[in-house]
């Protein structure tokens, strides 16, 4: 379709979504046809492309008139911060349309039964909670919109919106709704199955130069940034951490001229008032550093971004073109990103993550259903059937083709036994005290492993105004880009009054969640950083004192269940450093745990291995058995095994074997 056919087709929603821009983007020139027509999308593009535009602009041509005070539109986005932005985005051309829209999250709920916007901008914890608690707002669903789902595929929250739309599509009688995805880092177009049923892919690629610059940590690396920026006439920057203390302890050092009061800082354990001021800042300022966290990896529009700064590697390739992808949104010239290391690791990851973010190879993990998921779901649809109850076999209808039927049942048998769930005449489940009790407090809606319950929130004392949250409170720390001096701590309500203080040295105020691990995959291609001769397959090792040392950069993981096991099984003493070399009396050894062997050493390491992965707030209640799978799926082990079996080992004189690796073994 030629784009003067696609504006005559957009009849009503051309000029309030396109006008200002005169012409369409590649994305929504071959999006856009196959929505008038009708179809499930998965649609792949890079940031700031327009897919929003692509999807909604002829949703809304196609269902304007049918809207009689119904919700016609469904569109979640991962986090709330998301939600606002795309309802900044898209309020003026929906309005110039006449049709209304409200957002649904923890923190604002702009719908009522009286009146129904025609879009709901949403997450997935409130789109539960929407079809727990009040299933009837989405009987006139017409059309869902899942926005950047590469960030919750193959996790418990991809799984719960999967379930989700079964129950939707239940909730509608089978009736057909149209559903999209969008994302703008997928390289297996296959997940959209996972979420529609018949769909086309529509993928745009557009390669951008990334100019990157690394350089070592040391004290003087804030100024250093700061002159750096201020050279190459960089007025606006984001520097993103992986840690909620680095991104506050940097702020501060970040003060510098030309920048001084000119650093802000965004992460989840800001207030929403606190995060959106940051934002507003970013925008529409002149000039300033945002210091952030993995919530600003997302589309949230902070206006045109010079610069971006890496403070260490983020865990994966996606997370990386994510955060990169944020500098120059509205041009089409060249990134620039700066990698800061603070050892020779770091940096062959920083080489090794940029080179394949080019190349757009991600070595994502393979999907694997998320089992934690299952007790959320249950609890959850248990709710929405709370005064009719449920049977085994309703509950399983929501579940196919996602989790085996043996699993659901063999956690509807432990939930009874534990209290959760009650069995009354007939095989009909309901909710039992101890889900009741989790239902009054609102604790069922949400997969996301929650800590609130042990923070304080952070109030200034003067104003009322809410700061944020923290697990520890001392009398002097910084919040938000400030500093705060402790007034009084009520500690029955976990409130802590504050008011502003001078700079002081940051304390530790958080507890973290799992980081995660890198693809046991990607390991082939940090191994040919080192040893470029060899093939992506091959490990290289070498023999020291009848004993092999083994070069296979699984990281932490992957080399700890490794290691363990054979131990376990064989009686064989081996030691794994830092997921990079394995100890052991023969390479071959490393490649030949058994699956039982595995999975004991995941049972005796599962408090570990919870926090490492993150997992959610459900884990723990399943059963045994299935917190070993739920493990097992979320490192993808049956993929590692078979992955174990391809390798080959290449030998090495220990000098130059020694010599090769002597930088990345250094600890930093």
């Amino acid at each position: 379709m030629e784009p003067d056919e696609i504006k005559r087709r957009l009849r009503r929603a051309w000029y309030p979504f396109f006008s200002r821009f005169g012409k369409l983007t590649e994305i929504q020139e071959k999006a856009i046809p196959f929505v008038l027509e009708r179809r499930n999308l998965l649609i792949i593009s890079p940031a700031a492309t327009g897919k929003t535009e692509a999807v909604m602009a002829p949703l809304c041509e196609l269902f304007c008139e049918e809207y009689k005070n119904s919700i016609l539109l469904l569109y979640i986005s991962p986090t709330r911060a998301l939600v606002n932005d795309v309802a900044r985005r898209l309020n003026d051309p929906m309005e110039m349309m006449g049709l209304p829209l409200g957002r649904r999250t923890g923190e604002r709920k702009e719908i009522a039964e009286k009146t129904r916007p025609f879009l709901v901008i949403t997450t997935p914890e409130s789109f539960d909670s929407m079809i727990s608690r009040t299933p009837k707002l989405l009987e006139d669903i017409r059309a869902v919109v899942i926005d950047e789902v590469h960030l919750i595929d193959g996790t418990e929250r991809g799984d719960m919106v999967r379930v989700l739309l079964k129950r939707l599509k239940l909730l509608l009688n089978g009736r057909k709704i149209l559903t999209f995805a969008l994302s703008a880092t997928v390289d297996r177009p296959e997940l959209g199955a996972r979420y529609m049923d018949e769909y086309e892919v529509v993928i745009v690629k557009k390669k951008r130069e990334i100019n990157r610059f690394f350089l070592k940590d040391s004290p003087e690396t804030p100024s250093m940034l700061v002159k750096f920026l201020a050279e190459n006439q960089f007025k606006k920057c984001i520097a993103f951490f992986n840690s909620r203390s680095l991104a506050e302890s940097f702020s501060a050092k970040f003060s510098l001229p030309p920048f001084t009061s000119n650093v802000v800082v965004h992460h989840g354990s800001l207030s929403r008032g606190m995060r959106e001021e940051a934002e507003a800042f970013m925008l529409s300022g002149k000039a300033g550093i945002i210091c952030a966290t993995t919530t600003l990896e997302l589309g949230i529009d902070i206006g045109d971004i010079d610069c971006i700064i890496l403070y260490r590697p983020p865990p994966t390739i996606s997370s990386l073109l994510q955060r990169i992808g944020r500098g120059n949104r509205r041009r089409n010239d060249q990134l620039t990103a700066v990698g800061i290391y603070t050892n020779e690791w770091e940096k062959l990851l920083f080489e090794t993550f940029f080179d394949c973010a080019e190349k757009g190879e991600f070595y994502e993990k393979r999907y694997r259903e998320s089992i934690a998921t299952i007790p959320q779901q249950v609890f959850s649809y248990l709710y929405q059937k709370r005064r009719t109850g449920a049977t085994r076999k309703s509950i399983q209808r929501i579940f196919e083709d996602i989790y085996s039927s043996q699993d659901v049942d063999r956690f509807i048998e432990h939930a009874i036994m534990k209290g959760y769930l009650r069995e009354l005449r007939m095989g009909i489940l309901y909710p039992a005290e101890k889900l009741e009790n989790l239902i009054r407090y609102g604790k069922i809606h949400s997969t996301i492993k929650d800590l609130s319950s042990k923070e304080y929130e952070i109030v200034e004392a003067e104003t009322g105004r809410r700061i944020g949250s923290v697990f520890y409170v001392p009398s002097s720390f910084s919040l938000g880009g400030k500093t705060w001096n402790l007034v009084e701590l009520d500690r029955k309500n976990r409130i802590a009054y504050v008011r502003s203080g001078e700079e002081v040295e940051s304390a530790h105020l958080f507890e973290g969640v799992g980081f995660g691990n890198y693809s046991y995959e990607l390991s082939g291609v940090l191994r040919r950083r080192l040893f470029p001769e060899v093939e992506m397959n091959s490990i290289p090792f070498t023999i020291e004192n009848g004993e092999a040392i083994v070069f296979h950069l699984f990281g932490p993981v992957y080399g700890s269940l490794l290691s363990e096991s054979i131990e376990m099984e064989k009686k064989i003493k081996t030691k794994c450093i830092d997921g990079k070399v394995t100890f052991s009396p023969s390479p071959e050894i490393i490649t030949s745990p058994s699956e039982d062997a595995l999975r004991e050493v995941i049972k005796e390491n599962i408090g570990t291995l919870q926090d490492v992965l993150g997992a959610g707030n459900f884990f723990y209640n399943l059963p045994e058995e299935l917190q070993v799978k739920a493990i097992w799926n979320s490192l993808d082990m049956d993929g590692f095994l078979e992955y174990l079996t391809t390798l080959e080992f290449v030998e090495y004189e220990k000098e130059d074997f020694m010599e090769r690796i002597e930088g990345i073994m250094e600890r930093g």
